[in-house]
């Protein structure tokens, strides 16, 4: 760390704030507690060879499973650090500040995500407090000790259908599915060799997100996210199959069908929307 910058405080490095004020300080409390917390932090284990140090965050992506951040993919900051250190394509003291680097960058990136998250499903306020619904929703989880309950979770839906407008994406995506599969029963599907038909998803999400940017303007294309790694819609669909509002298939991910495309959840839909409503 010192050798990237001599004077700098090593947790506001690291958390990327500048700062002491209350914003600063609430963020670098949930990353150091709860995304890079103790346990995460090595980068390595033992040294011959060098083994990646696969602790996950204290995050929980679903009711039993935690999420990891610079490990656990071929991809990930740490695995491809530890294969150049036992390539000996680095030294340690290079791989140590390419590591605080990424951590930096990872803490800014994922502070905006969460902020800006939360303000366009009207749970901040601009200056950061909570809103009231947010506060309903801080309180749900507390009192039924998780986010995976009955109401925290209904919250959660009715603000991301309702106030973050996947409500009117999930139309979108029926209205335009409808339309193509009325004229061609068989779109984005490939016959296989022993006469079964397969459903090609990425082609299928690939024609919604550039109908979506070039003919209705509604989104702007990126290839920067994850590295550009990510297919389209991907986290979008993802999310909303977590929380229930996209159905999932065989192996708990999110289903598409022949003639119909993505399988949306319309009566958990209808329901979200109407308690949100009621609340």
């Amino acid at each position: 760390m010192r050798r990237i910058d001599a004077n700098a405080d090593i947790f506001q490095f690291l958390s990327n704030t500048a700062s002491d004020g209350i914003l600063d300080m609430a963020w670098r409390k949930l990353w150091f507690s709860f995304y890079f917390w103790k346990d995460l932090i090595p980068l390595y284990g033992g040294n011959n060879p060098y083994t990646v140090n696969d602790v996950a965050t204290r995050i929980k992506i679903d009711g039993t499973t935690y999420q990891k951040l610079f490990s656990g993919r071929i991809d990930s900051v740490k695995n491809k650090l530890v294969n150049k250190l036992n390539e000996g394509a680095m030294s340690e003291n290079d791989a140590w500040e390419e590591y605080a680097k990424k951590v930096r960058s990872y803490a800014h990136s994922y502070r905006e995500v969460i902020d800006s998250g939360l303000y366009h499903i009207g749970f901040l306020s601009p200056n950061g407090d909570l809103t009231e619904l947010g506060y309903r929703y801080v309180d749900a989880c507390e009192r039924s000790n998780s986010a995976y309950n009955n109401l925290p979770m209904e919250i959660l839906r009715g603000a991301l259908l309702q106030n973050g407008q996947f409500a009117a994406l999930l139309h979108y995506i029926f209205k335009l599915s409808e339309e193509k599969f009325d004229n061609d029963l068989y779109a984005f599907t490939v016959t296989n060799a022993n006469g079964t038909r397969s459903f090609k998803q990425q082609e299928y999400l690939q024609w919604l997100l550039d109908y979506f940017a070039n003919t209705l303007h509604i989104v702007q294309q990126s290839t920067l996210r994850a590295g550009g790694t990510r297919h389209p819609l991907q986290a979008e669909i993802s999310f909303m199959n977590k929380l229930g509002i996209v159905r999932s298939n065989d192996a708990g991910r999110p289903a598409y069908r022949i003639g119909t495309g993505l399988c949306i959840d319309w009566p958990q839909v209808e329901t979200s929307l109407q308690f949100f409503n009621n609340l």
